[in-house]
């Protein structure tokens, strides 16, 4: 018997043929196919594994207008692929199942939600896929604030320095040497970060920077630099200060309004002296950082404390050094009043006169 026969089964309902033809029986099944639903498994900015490549989270953040998202999908169809309802693209996905597309047109800031669909070579779609979320953002971080617990400008003895600031929460700050990263830091969620070197820095030059790195990876613009040196022997000491009657102590006493000073100090560096904040003079410290200065002017009666400073030849100033006081009386005594057991121009014998 030859021809085609339609049923419809009693059961579902759906319908189906089937032909007849000499010494062969062709069944065609009226129910549509269900295909498999579609994956996507990775989202991917950069290109390969190498520096400046990586994953993006689900629900994360990234910086990439293009990303590369891939997955698994039904053998030889076509998966199209939905931003937020809006198709993107299609790629055919082969034998192996494994496909891979970048979105044809840049993506805008925000949050995206993608989402595919296969097509088999009948036209029977699938059912989409679950959703893939983030958000892009591509706007750099402001300028951040930060400080260091060394002036610049300054030479000191401080190894190990502490830097803090602000930052946009659960981004990075990334501190510079002379424009080479020298530590990664993380900032808090509430935009706190703090650091201090592992190991203590040599004596030398430095020139540090920093830049804010937001959750998506955006780099904002490098701050101001703050510079400094160090230098094991940076701080000068006041080790001799002397007036007409020798040496004085420190806390003690002198008539001299124009003390000589001497100490040592960082070598080949200016000495500047201070007393109670003013300049009283400067002083070269050598080859041998050993320096010497009688004060240029008459010191201030009463208590003085005097600091000395260095200044190296690229301009950077120590700290302080340990202040030297004494105090200067330069009055003389008022009259005095005193008596003699003897009257005067008195004649006697005494010989031990008693005098107060």
């Amino acid at each position: 018997m030859n021809g085609v026969c339609h049923f419809t089964n009693a059961d579902s309902g759906r319908a189906f043929d089937f032909s007849l033809a000499s010494n062969s029986v062709d069944f065609t099944d009226g129910i549509t196919p269900v295909l498999d639903k579609p994956v996507i498994s990775h989202v991917r900015y950069g290109s390969g594994s190498g520096a400046g490549a990586g994953e993006v989270a689900l629900g994360g953040v990234t910086n990439s207008t293009r990303p590369v998202l891939s997955g698994m999908g039904p053998a030889n169809s076509w998966i199209t692929l939905y931003n937020d309802g809006v198709e993107m693209g299609r790629v055919w996905v082969g034998a192996g199942g494994v496909w891979s597309m970048t979105p044809g047109t840049a993506l805008a800031e925000g949050h995206h939600n993608f989402t595919v669909t296969a097509t088999d070579g009948k036209g029977n779609v699938s059912a989409p896929s679950d959703a893939f979320s983030f958000t892009l953002d591509a706007t750099p971080p402001k300028d951040l604030q930060w400080e260091l617990s060394l002036e610049g400008g300054t030479i000191t003895a401080e190894r190990l320095p502490t830097f803090s600031g602000k930052a946009e929460a659960n981004g990075t700050v990334i501190i510079y040497n002379k424009g080479v990263e020298f530590a990664r830091v993380a900032v808090d969620d509430k935009g706190n970060w703090t650091f201090t070197p592992d190991s203590e820095l040599a004596d030398g030059k430095y020139v540090f920077t920093t830049a804010a790195v937001d959750q998506a990876g955006n780099i904002g613009p490098k701050s101001d630099a703050i510079s400094f040196a160090v230098n094991s022997e940076s701080v000068p000491a006041i080790t001799h200060v002397s007036g007409g009657a020798g040496e004085i102590a420190p806390d003690g006493l002198t008539n001299t309004p124009r003390p000589m000073l001497s100490g040592t100090g960082p070598a080949n560096s200016w000495i500047t002296l201070y007393s109670d904040g003013v300049e009283i003079g400067q002083a070269w410290a050598g080859n041998n950082g050993v320096w010497s200065l009688t004060a240029q002017h008459p010191l201030a009666e009463g208590h003085n404390s005097i600091t000395a400073v260095a200044t190296d030849g690229m301009g950077n100033v120590s700290a302080p050094s340990e202040a030297f006081s004494f105090t200067l009386d330069t009055t003389a005594p008022s009259d005095l009043q005193w008596e003699l057991s003897l009257e005067n121009g008195a004649i006697t014998a005494e010989r031990l006169p008693t005098f107060w």
